[in-house]
């Protein structure tokens, strides 16, 4: 999971301790236990999903 967000975050230049990245974790961990769990398929979840 958090390769993933790691990746999210170089990707869209966002600073990992900031509060967007803290909801981009949050979206992360449900997207993580609701079946995402393979960093490639969470990493596409969070590149798509519209709340980011």
């Amino acid at each position: 999971m958090r390769h993933a967000l790691d990746a999210w975050c170089a990707e869209k230049r966002i600073d990992i301790k900031s509060s967007k990245a803290q909801v981009a974790a949050s979206t992360a961990l449900d997207l993580y236990q609701s079946g995402y769990d393979d960093a490639d398929r969470l990493l596409s979840a969070l590149r798509g999903h519209r709340a980011l």
